[in-house]
């Protein structure tokens, strides 16, 4: 509570005598408040966007269920050691915000493409003025 942007790099090592190797517990002691919540609620972000990419059948689905079986897989690893370094977990966040958006692309495109387009000759016609 007396340091709420939290107490810096290898600063734990120092007062405990080990560094802690919880990513977790990492997130808010070096990063302060802000830091764990926003590391805490782009985790949760994630998987919210992603679990339901699982069950589309889509031509990137193979691959998502592939990066997020890895994904979840370095959730539970953060709790044994701090892995926010490890820039392929970054990576797999990556590719799954990206299947996010090709998915939102996809839904808008559908619902573009079902719209019915007006006919703008027709409505050109209407307003020219009669002679």
């Amino acid at each position: 509570m007396e340091k709420p942007f939290g107490i810096g790099p290898f600063t734990f090592g120092k007062i405990f005598g080990e560094d802690e190797h919880n990513m977790w517990l990492k997130s808010f002691m070096v990063y302060g408040w802000l830091g764990g919540f926003a590391y805490l609620a782009l985790t949760i972000w994630t998987m919210i966007i992603s679990v339901p990419l699982l069950f589309k059948p889509r031509p990137w689905q193979p691959i998502i269920i592939c990066t997020l079986a890895a994904f979840v897989a370095h959730l539970v690893t953060h709790f044994v050691i701090d892995n926010d370094h490890w820039r392929h977990l970054f990576l797999l966040y990556g590719i799954l915000w990206g299947a996010y958006a090709a998915e939102r692309t996809s839904q808008r495109r559908q619902m573009a493409a079902r719209q019915p387009k007006p006919n703008i000759y027709r409505a050109a016609i209407a307003r020219a003025p009669v002679s």
